[in-house]
């Protein structure tokens, strides 16, 4: 069992420490031990009891195909993830009921957003297309998201990725301000974080340059919430 070691305002976090019944690990229909599963996590749902109260955690996970095999060390990927971002957050808050400002966990697809109750129907195909705009012919690109409660204060974030049977890796910042995974062959770009009057959602794109290996995309998001409050599941 793992569970994220918050940390502090400013900072990325690329690691997780080992602390007993807390986060569970992924399901084997996951795909990839090691991560954490999708979902939100503090002190008050019992699952990190070693977090102060007021800190809390959402993961969202997704698996990102391989892509074909490239010559370069970073090829392209479609689309500008900081106005997609805001798009798609744009696109949530307008299709979203109340209580949605409240809400927290993965946005990971159209399926993810039919069974989240706060998003209306109306712009299940605007989320869609936003989330899949990123595949080319070259690399395969995903852009992996997670909202979060209007009011809560990012401190930090988690990138990681998992390689099946390779195990899962740390995502480092290098000083072109890509995020390198230490699995190889993929990286992060920076994440984005868009608040607006029903939400703030958070998203990065993940890169699998691979030619012959599937990854998952890990992002997990730390923050506090003012005045004793906590996040309402998304799902």
């Amino acid at each position: 069992m793992v569970c994220p070691k918050f940390g502090t305002p400013g900072l990325f976090v690329f690691y997780f420490l080992v602390c007993a019944l807390v986060l569970p690990l992924m399901s084997v229909a996951d795909g990839q031990p090691g991560l954490p599963s999708s979902g939100n996590y503090s002190a008050e749902a019992g699952n990190c009891p070693k977090r102060k109260p007021g800190e809390f955690a959402t993961t969202a996970n997704k698996l990102v195909g391989h892509g074909d095999y490239v010559y370069v060390e970073n090829p392209p990927c479609a689309g500008e993830v900081s106005g997609d971002v805001k798009k798609l957050g744009r696109a949530a808050a307008d299709g979203a009921l109340p209580g949605l400002s409240e809400a927290a966990g993965p946005l990971v697809d159209q399926a993810s957003v039919a069974a989240a109750k706060y998003i209306g129907s109306q712009v299940r195909g605007t989320i869609g297309d936003l989330l899949s705009k990123y595949t080319n012919p070259h690399a395969e690109c995903q852009l992996v998201a997670a909202v979060i409660p209007k009011e809560a204060n990012v401190t930090a974030y988690s990138l990681m990725a998992g390689d099946g049977d390779r195990g899962v890796g740390k995502c480092e910042k290098d000083a072109n301000g890509w995020v390198v995974c230490s699995v190889g062959w993929s990286k992060w770009q920076d994440p984005q974080d868009e608040t607006n009057e029903k939400t703030q959602l958070v998203g990065a794109v993940f890169m699998n340059w691979s030619h012959d290996r599937a990854r998952w995309a890990s992002l997990t998001v730390f923050y506090t919430m003012p005045n004793g409050r906590k996040p309402i599941d998304l799902r």
